[in-house]
């Protein structure tokens, strides 16, 4: 039993490091196809063999540059594989069922996060399928349903109440509709009573990152943009798995 355990747990991390991989293909190659065709390289588009497609390792063996054509291979490969990886290992790590919305949870809101984070868009399909996973997993959890759909409502309502009262305040826009739609789908999952602690570790990931933005010569002003959806991503699954691992 417990060796059937710990090979699951040991393929649900490589599932983790692949979809890792295939999430910062998609990211990379948008608005283009990442399922057409072959594999190929993200500089040259030569064609990229199996052996360069294992996620971590062959990025070490390359030293961080393609084969084929030299080109520095870029970090959101690494990046995106390594959080893939401990996303499921983390969830995981909780046992049970609840291992399985975990580590689906994460690996949307990597997509999403990554998204926003390079190209300042939020798919309206990725979260479509973020808000319908978080009310379809609420089913198993039937005591969270009001909950979730509330989550829905508050989350979409509160921030649009926001973007609304800042751009009559200062008259340019404050906030995207990705954003809103974004924080309503994390709402599915965290049931509204968590939505503030989300605006909150938000915000405060929001000014560790102008700090360190400034510190590294950056200049940080008050019209600087910041990707709302990556800091709510980056707040919201480690509320999620601490709050299940409580």
């Amino acid at each position: 039993m417990i060796g059937s355990l710990a090979t699951l747990n040991i393929a649900v991390v490589v599932v983790g490091a692949v979809l890792g991989s295939f999430i910062a293909t998609l990211v990379i190659r948008w608005p283009m196809s990442a399922v057409a065709g072959r594999s190929r390289c993200d500089m040259c588009h030569l064609p990229i063999g199996t052996a360069r497609l294992i996620p971590l390792v062959s990025y070490g063996v390359q030293q961080g540059r393609s084969s084929c054509c030299g080109q520095p291979i870029s970090w959101l490969h690494p990046t995106s594989e390594l959080l893939g990886l401990v996303i499921g290992a983390l969830s995981f790590s909780l046992g049970g069922w609840e291992a399985w919305p975990a580590a689906m949870l994460g690996w949307l809101l990597l997509a999403l996060a990554l998204f926003d984070l390079r190209h300042m868009i939020l798919p309206d399909w990725l979260t479509a399928l973020l808000a319908i996973s978080g009310l379809f997993t609420g089913l198993i959890e039937p005591q969270t349903v009001i909950d979730r759909f509330a989550g829905l409502a508050c989350g979409y309502m509160s921030l649009a109440t926001i973007s609304l009262i800042y751009r009559r305040l200062r008259n340019r826009a404050g906030l995207g509709g990705g954003d809103i739609k974004l924080f309503a789908a994390i709402g599915t999952w965290l049931g509204w009573q968590a939505l503030p602690l989300v605006l909150l570790l938000s915000g405060a990931l929001g000014l560790l990152a102008a700090i360190i933005m400034q510190i590294a010569g950056y200049e940080v002003k008050s019209t600087t943009r910041l990707p709302l959806g990556t800091l709510m991503a980056a707040a919201a699954w480690p509320l999620y798995v601490l709050a299940r691992a409580c």
